[in-house]
């Protein structure tokens, strides 16, 4: 017999298996021989693992073998030997343990792993279970996965759990439930439940545990590490808190994080000393003339208080002036200031994220003419994206407008012909904006991927490159080796400021202004390299200001295997996946990932966390929850206890299960009307600094059902945040969501035999009975989505969701030689598609309205 023989069994012997992991502390060793340790009348026949410390030891054969860090497990005579890792006694660690224990609610010997395993003795310990499944919530949030919930409880026999209920650890334990009967071999025995123990209670009666499912394991946080760790970080402690973001996929409008913050005070290179009764700096190692201003201020610490002093003047790069003398000498003092105006050395590093990003590379392998060639790759490319063909330095960036298979078109023709072999690199960071000025790479900008991050650093004439040019009022005179300029019916004090930048016109190189002493006579910081009276321009605006300007840019996220080289993780059931192994959980089953990266190829992308300044991680479940709810996805546990990841589609199993009166018990049907809306409104493409607006914010894009606006009369508009990223796909959603919003939905539950036990979450069923009722765009064969499976060993309830009767109403191809419209039997019209008229009717026949829609 297998076990599906033993589902369709109406009377069988129903036997429940159980294996729980418990731990507890390993002590009172005593001395075998050399730094061999044992501990006997110890009866734990499977071990999952002994720890030192945290640190796993290793589990060896024989005793002869036990070596430092490892143990050996004498089943025969119930003995445990054990040399720690530096041959210590064991009695002064912290050695722990996690063994297996097997329970049933029958007496019965079994191998220990259900297959070929040694045999241990199942406790028939077990009273009773809850029934355990899985279940999405399709109330409020399509695809939103609940943790399967439940319990077991046990005879209390207090001969045994006396001495185990408190003197072990059960709490967060390890669970794995079984439905089986003797007729069956071990190996068949079906797994009905997996989790992990939350709480247990102990009575006269009995002894009860509470279980959850592994989807509790992704009620974490996503793990992240402090900017605060990030090594050269120059940050507030406020900035210091904020979290190492992580970036999915492809955003816009993303803000980094300033790691160059000027704070309470810069450090620069060098020392300062001074005498008492003295004005005059002396600096050793210093650039006064590069970095300092007058009225900039020197950051003293005296007394280990802080104090500032104000620059007057500066006469060179080891020697300036402040406004007051001061009362105390000091000597050889670290150089920090505090900017009267904003500095060009600082504010130049920005941690976009706390790991590498995509950087696609790409070969030319063919090429046609001068803006169209082929590449051996083009993945992760997108059309608009901005590439550079060559060696970075010498070669040159294009846009590109379209991508027919692996040939790139671009939106203009290249300078030079590329070569077959040319590299072609897609930036993982790109528009790079300072507020709304566009940044140029490789003159304002480049990239720093040192020890796993992903680090945007400015260049210190970023500025200046972007500043627009203005006329300086009056003549200006110029001295060549000079830093002193002055003018002539000029108002240096208005129009100028201290870091600004001023040339004579006809010129083209500026220097920067050390200081403004009149209308009429500035100082440089370096000396003019030519002579000349005329007219002259300056660069109007400031450097960065951190209180107020804004860093933006574009950005490639994570890639597979955490590289610049690797594949972009950009869909949602790639970033799904990778969501849950980042927190440890790898019971996938990676089929239906890979399935649903082909269903669902919308490209979509965010940070973690959302903000920058955010404090505190984002939880993976709600992340997730946020990509499901994106693309139609549902994260799910099966039947074989693996973790999937589905696309809710209308398709229709061609063998789907069907149910009929006499396989449904308890039937109740409920329908509610509670999410009808007649507009639909996607939020995609979220930028966090949005250069047009200045503002924060999605975009949107709105669908509004003629049903929902007409015949329900709804005034309710239903708002999906997505983490879309493109407008076609955001509009594609809009169309599906106004389709499932336009009608109420039916829930449909009943209890049936086992054999619906191999059934799970998502899975598409047939219902045929008397007592279901015809629905706009569809007769009383049913089809519906599971949305709740519960199981106990001997039956199994079913919740089922017709979401908006969607089954019913979306077209499926019909397999070739179906019949057509009038001559097929209510099973085939309920099954396929048929071709409608322009105003969506099948011979005029009003019962087929709103039926054959496209998905």
């Amino acid at each position: 017999m297998t076990y599906s023989d033993f589902q369709e069994e109406n009377v069988s012997e129903k036997v429940v298996l159980a294996t729980i992991q418990a731990s507890k502390r390993l002590i009172a060793f005593s001395l075998h021989s050399g730094s061999v340790y044992k501990l006997e009348n110890f009866d734990y026949p499977v071990i999952n693992f002994i720890k030192e410390s945290g640190t796993s030891l290793l589990e060896v054969a024989s005793l002869a073998s036990v070596v430092a860090g490892s143990f050996f497990n004498d089943r025969e005579n119930k003995t445990l030997y054990l040399r720690s890792t530096l041959s210590a006694n064991p009695n002064g660690l912290f050695i722990s343990m996690g063994f297996d224990n097997f329970y049933s609610n029958i007496p019965v010997s079994l191998a220990h792993d259900l297959a070929t395993g040694f045999e241990v003795y199942w406790q028939p310990l077990i009273r009773s279970n809850s029934d355990f499944g899985n279940e999405l919530d399709n109330e409020d949030q399509i695809g939103f996965a609940i943790e399967g919930s439940g319990q077991i409880s046990f005879v209390n026999d207090r001969s045994y759990w006396d001495e185990r209920f408190e003197k072990w650890v059960w709490d967060n334990q390890p669970i794995e439930i079984y439905s089986w009967t003797r007729d069956l071999s071990p190996s068949e025995a079906k797994p009905i439940y997996k989790g992990k123990i939350v709480g247990k209670s102990f009575s006269s009666n009995g002894v009860t545990f509470k279980l959850k499912d592994q989807l509790l394991g992704i009620r974490q946080p996503y793990p992240l590490e402090k900017v605060s760790d990030l090594s050269g970080s120059i940050v507030s402690e406020a900035t210091g808190n904020f979290n190492q973001r992580a970036v999915y996929g492809r955003i816009s409008g993303y803000r980094p994080i300033n790691i160059d913050e000027l704070d309470d005070g810069y450090l620069l290179s060098g020392t300062i000393s001074i005498i008492a009764g003295s004005d005059v700096v002396t600096g050793s190692g210093t650039s006064f003339l590069s970095f300092l201003s007058p009225d900039d201020q020197l950051v003293i610490t005296i007394d280990g208080e802080d104090e500032s002093f104000t620059v007057a003047s500066i006469s060179s790069n080891t020697s300036l002036t402040l406004t007051e003398e001061v009362a105390f000498t000091l000597s050889s003092q670290p150089l920090i200031i505090q900017p009267a105006l904003p500095k060009k050395f600082i504010n130049r590093r920005w941690l976009i994220a706390g790991h590498e990003c995509s950087q696609p590379e790409k070969t030319v392998t063919d090429v046609f003419n001068i803006r169209r060639f082929t590449l051996n790759s083009v993945t992760d490319l997108f059309e608009g994206d901005e590439i550079y063909v060559g060696n970075f330095g010498s070669g040159e960036f294009a846009k590109i407008d379209r991508i027919q298979g692996n040939e790139i078109i671009l939106t203009q023709n290249l300078l030079t012909t590329v070569s077959t072999g040319t590299i072609v690199t897609r930036l993982c960071v790109q528009n790079v904006r300072w507020n709304e000025k566009q940044l140029v790479f490789d003159r304002d900008y480049s990239l720093d991927f040192t020890n796993g991050k992903t680090v945007l650093e400015l260049s210190e004439e970023f500025e200046k490159n972007l500043r627009p040019i203005r006329q300086v009022n009056g003549t200006v005179t110029f001295t060549n080796g000079s830093r002193a300029v002055t003018g002539s019916g000029t108002q240096f004090t208005k129009q100028l400021e201290p870091n600004g930048w001023i040339r004579a016109s006809g010129q083209f190189d500026f220097f920067e202004i050390l200081s403004i002493e009149s209308d009429t006579a500035l100082t440089l910081r370096t000396n003019a390299s030519y002579s000349e009276t005329d007219d002259a321009q300056y660069l109007g605006g400031q450097n960065f200001n951190e209180e107020l300007d804004v860093i933006s840019c574009e950005v490639l996220g994570m890639t597979d295997d955490g590289t610049t080289e690797g594949e972009l993780l950009k869909t949602a059931s790639q970033i799904t996946e990778h969501l849950l192994q980042t927190v440890g959980i790898t019971d996938l089953n990676v089929t239906s990932f890979a399935k649903s990266h082909t269903v669902a190829p919308y490209l979509i992308g965010f940070a973690i966390p959302q903000s920058f300044s955010a404090q505190q991680a984002p939880i993976i479940r709600d992340l997730i929850n946020k990509i499901s709810i994106s693309v139609f996805g549902s994260l799910v546990q099966n039947e074989d206890l693996e973790l999937e990841y589905n696309i809710l589609r209308p398709n229709k199993p061609p063998q789907a299960l069907e149910f009929n009166e006499s396989d449904i018990f308890n039937l109740s049907i409920e329908s509610t009307n509670e999410r009808v809306a007649k507009k639909a409104i996607i939020q995609y493409n979220f930028k966090e600094y949005d250069y047009m607006s200045g503002l924060s914010a999605p975009v949107l894009y709105e669908k509004i059902s003629d049903i929902g606006t007409f015949l329900v009369q709804s005034v309710q508009d239903k708002v999906i945040d997505t983490v879309l990223f493109y407008e076609d796909d955001a509009r594609i959603l809009a169309n599906r969501w106004a389709f499932l919003l336009e009608l109420g939905t039916s829930v449909i539950k009943f209890d049936t035999k086992l054999r619906a036990a191999r059934l799970q979450v998502n899975d598409v069923i047939k219902i045929s009975h008397e007592k279901l009722y015809e629905r706009l765009g569809g007769g009383k064969i049913k089809y519906a989505a599971i949305q709740s499976i519960k199981k106990n060993g001997s039956r199994v309830t079913l919740e089922l969701d017709d979401l908006s009767n969607m089954f019913n109403r979306v077209a499926i191809i019909a397999e070739t030689g179906s019949p057509e419209f009038d001559d097929s039997n209510l099973e085939q019209k309920a099954k396929h598609g048929f071709i409608t008229d322009s105003y969506g009717l099948i011979n005029n026949d009003e019962s087929t309205f709103s039926q054959n829609l496209i998905w």
